[in-house]
């Protein structure tokens, strides 16, 4: 078990330096939406080249004999991703089937206006490649994120520095949920303490346990040190103590 106290290293140092960079950030957002562009033109390829699809249609004006045309999944597809990123969804995390819930949400309403374009053509295209693209989407998306986050991770690019707060009994429990889910990305490194004489669970002991009867002390330690995020059970909001740690994180 490794006990920090009092690192001077860590007091010293800037925060700017060692939180995570903004560039970071926006590598990790723009990996998960070039996942979602893959997908979709995997999904055009295998199913939708060359068969009998809604397509929307562009007069150009004079000098041009035929419209131009492009396909009304590709409209789509520009559409989901935009919404999805103005929304916030690249940069937030989920578990991986709650997020491959709300993705197909999602694409369950981005498929609608496509859906209604086929009924109302009176039969002018073909209804298996439409459905055979959207359904190949449902499994692609959650899927093609999840290489794109393990791809992260191997470039040491998605793991967030994280602190957890409070030992109690299910601590140890949520370690290992934390340490296991790639999709959260959350890399646990310190165990704040509210009495330095507990004890610690085993599987808990490679992290950096801190402890400080200044609330702020121990906040300006895991800041300094790198923590991006914090985690802290509702029931040790209780604990004055951890509430202004708490408080000095956010």
């Amino acid at each position: 078990m490794t006990t920090a106290w009092l690192n001077e290293s860590w007091q010293v140092s800037s925060r700017a330096d060692v939180r995570t960079p903004h560039w970071r950030y926006l590598c990790t957002v723009a990996c998960l939406a070039v996942a979602d562009v893959l997908s979709f033109l995997i999904a055009f390829l295998l199913f939708r080249s060359g068969q009998a699809i809604p397509t929307l249609m562009f007069y150009l004006g004079k000098g041009h004999s035929q419209p131009a045309t492009i396909d009304i999944f590709t409209v789509l597809a520009l559409a989901f991703i935009g919404i999805r990123y103005l929304s916030g969804d690249y940069s937030r995390r989920y578990l991986f089937w709650d997020g491959a819930k709300k993705t197909t949400i999602w694409l369950l309403c981005a498929a609608l206006p496509e859906v209604i374009v086929f009924f109302a053509s009176d039969e002018l295209y073909s209804l298996a490649p439409v459905l055979a693209s959207w359904a190949f989407l449902i499994v692609a998306i959650p899927v093609m994120r999840q290489a794109a986050r393990a791809m992260m991770a191997k470039l040491n690019m998605w793991q967030i520095p994280t602190a957890i707060i409070g030992v109690n009994s299910r601590t140890a429990e949520v370690y290992e949920a934390l340490q296991n889910s790639l999709a959260l990305g959350f890399q646990v490194r310190w165990l704040v303490v509210e009495d330095p004489e507990i004890e610690v669970p085993e599987s808990l002991r490679d992290l950096f346990v801190v402890h400080s009867s200044d609330p702020i002390q121990i906040a300006n330690t895991v800041l300094n040190a790198g923590c991006d995020e914090a985690i802290c059970r509702a029931e040790d909001m209780q604990s004055t103590h951890f509430a202004e740690v708490t408080q000095r994180l956010l």
